[in-house]
């Protein structure tokens, strides 16, 4: 049965996400680049988002990833770079940027941002025959901080560069970059936690519990509660939003996967109404308690 639920974000050390996060880069390049001029330099604005990550945010990999609300996008000049020829389409350079970060995902934050890059860049120029329109790939490390915290990463890119004028001395980049730290952000992070309160079938009748979700599982929480949102009574002649312990849902797991590997993530299933008046009232008096703050759900306990 469902109940009540709520989202809470909190501080544990016994739950860590690995930052992985999508920068889009929009430079102007001032310089070309080749054997004859081997020195580029640069100048642009960036867009950090980490919703669609698998780690801070609450998306899977590459979910809602055109999606401009997610994006941290800098309206000033933030990113300066040089690259420098080498050889044989590569070249290698450093980058910093800077940002102000205004959500994870969905979650509100205010935290700066800064990082710098070590990256080497092969440009597919050659390969598609063209002066113009330009593809490459990167790939680098660097160090990344946000807020006060800070880690090193490794980054793997592809944009493509547009050089124009008769001398082809000026480009226009668009480049999407994927940034791993393999590591933890600090020993303290925020996780975004939906907690649903329920009354749970067991053999000896029915219980109160909270079924939280966090990470993948948050989509599962949203359109569980868009779903309980839409269901409608007609009372009287109008038509009232129904109370969410009115119903009974099947709670499964499923599979799930991405390029990072499987995990298991819940399913709800709607099972119909509630049909005995004693457990509605059970149900009634457990939202009641949760509403007026009589019941409430505890953070996880650090048994180190």
């Amino acid at each position: 049965m469902a109940l009540k639920s709520s989202n809470n974000s909190f501080f544990n050390k016994k739950n860590y996400y690995s930052s992985i996060i999508f920068i889009f880069f929009f430079n102007f390049l001032i310089t070309a680049q080749n054997e004859t001029n081997p020195w580029l330099f640069f100048v642009g604005t960036n867009a950090v988002d980490t919703f669609h990550t698998g780690g801070i945010g609450a998306g899977d990999l590459f979910e809602e990833f055109s999606n401009l609300d997610h994006w941290n996008i800098a309206p000033y000049p933030s990113t300066i770079g040089v690259k420098k020829y080498i050889d044989a389409g590569f070249s290698f350079g450093t980058r910093f940027s800077l940002n102000k970060i205004t959500s994870y995902g969905e979650k509100i934050a205010s935290d700066n941002y800064y990082n710098v890059d070590r990256v080497i860049t092969y440009n597919l120029g050659k390969v598609f025959n063209s002066m113009s329109f330009m593809p490459f790939l990167e790939i680098g490390g660097g160090y990344v901080i946000f807020d006060e915290q800070g880690a090193g990463y490794f980054n793997l890119g592809a944009g493509i560069e547009y050089w124009f004028g008769e001398k082809k001395k000026t480009a226009i980049i668009l480049e999407s970059l994927y940034k791993n730290t393999g590591e933890y952000l600090g020993e303290n992070q925020i996780v975004d936690t939906a907690e649903h309160f329920v009354l749970v079938k067991t053999s000896e009748g029915y219980a109160p519990a909270v079924l939280t979700m966090t990470s993948s599982n948050l989509g599962v929480s949203r359109k569980w509660n868009t779903l309980l949102k839409m269901k409608r009574l007609n009372v009287k002649g109008q038509t009232v939003e129904a109370p969410s312990f009115l119903y009974k849902f099947k709670l499964s797991t499923v599979e799930a996967e991405n390029d990072l590997g499987n995990w298991h993530k819940y399913k709800i299933e709607e099972a119909g109404q509630v049909d005995s008046k004693d457990i509605f009232k059970e149900g009634e008096k457990l939202a009641d308690s949760v509403t007026t703050g009589k019941v409430k759900a505890s953070e996880p306990v650090d048994t180190d």
